[in-house]
């Protein structure tokens, strides 16, 4: 029986290091694949990627390897001529840890930001998990807020600004429903600042913010609608918002910038108070 258990535990050992990478393959895998990013070769970085593999940097996962590379792509799209550092790189069971400093100046629109022109410099650590293959199975980072702070995005590290952020996509895509899904019931709709006399007005509860949405677009048609500045504390979001639309009535166009004021509670938007300045007739054509 002694003999027996013994064999067994002989085999566990061996397949536990059948199944682990060496250290110096995982950092020659990982300094590799860094180097690849450096270079600007993406299509050589997602060689070392697994098929299924997971990067936990930002607030969603991006699962599979081509949407893992398409997303870096983006990303790297943003600060054209960045550098990366590649320091040190060490090693623990099937992980490695990777010292690097990524250095760029955002001339090109992030996700929804807009370019600010500012430059960052990223000093990180990131995490690399190594499946039995070799290849990287999941990517974390350990400060992903960092670059956005130095641009000066602050906010979109808070919860609550991705939530309006979600609301306005849906917005965008004329996804009414949508919208309302992130509305509390109780809902307070302030818009007596619309320079629309038939639209201002403040609704109450759910159907009366879908009636404000009717009407709307009964009087509006939107050419042009872009949120560029997002400030959060704590529960409250104030958001800065470039609009164009045409009047329906006269077919007439303007442009006028409005701010936006949301409060929110159990992730659902209780509080919305717009405030327009003057609109300015504009001849820009739609879009």
């Amino acid at each position: 029986m002694k003999k027996m258990m013994l064999i067994i535990g002989l085999v566990g050992v061996l397949a536990q290091h059948i199944n682990a990478q060496p250290a110096d393959l995982m950092i020659q895998n990982a300094r590799a694949s860094y180097e690849k990013v450096a270079k600007m070769d993406l299509d050589g970085f997602s060689a070392y990627l697994a098929t299924n593999c997971v990067d936990y940097q930002g607030s969603v996962p991006i699962k599979g390897k081509e949407a893992v590379k398409n997303s870096l792509k983006e990303f790297l799209r943003a600060f054209p001529g960045y550098t990366l550092e590649i320091h040190d790189v060490a090693v623990s069971g099937n992980k490695a840890y990777i010292s690097n400093t990524f250095t760029g100046t955002q001339t090109a629109p992030l996700a929804d930001l807009p370019p600010t022109g500012r430059k960052g410099v990223w000093k990180d650590v990131d995490i690399l998990e190594f499946d039995k293959d070799g290849k990287i199975a999941a990517h974390w980072t350990n400060n992903s807020s960092t670059l956005l702070d130095q641009l000066g995005f602050h906010a979109f590290n808070e919860p609550t600004t991705a939530l309006i952020m979600q609301a306005y996509q849906k917005f965008g895509k004329g996804d009414i429903p949508g919208v309302l899904d992130y509305c509390a019931d109780n809902i307070r709709w302030d818009v007596l600042d619309n320079t629309a006399p038939e639209i201002a007005n403040v609704y109450k509860g759910k159907a009366e913010v879908k009636n404000f949405f009717d009407l709307l677009f009964k009087t509006l048609t939107i050419t042009s609608f872009e949120p560029y500045r997002f400030f959060a504390d704590g529960d409250e979001v104030t958001v800065l918002v470039k609009s164009r639309y045409m009047r329906i009535s006269d077919q007439k166009s303007f442009e006028n910038m409005l701010i936006h004021h949301f409060v929110i509670r159990d992730n659902k938007v209780v509080s919305f108070k717009e405030v327009q300045d003057r609109p300015i007739e504009s001849s820009i054509a739609q879009k």
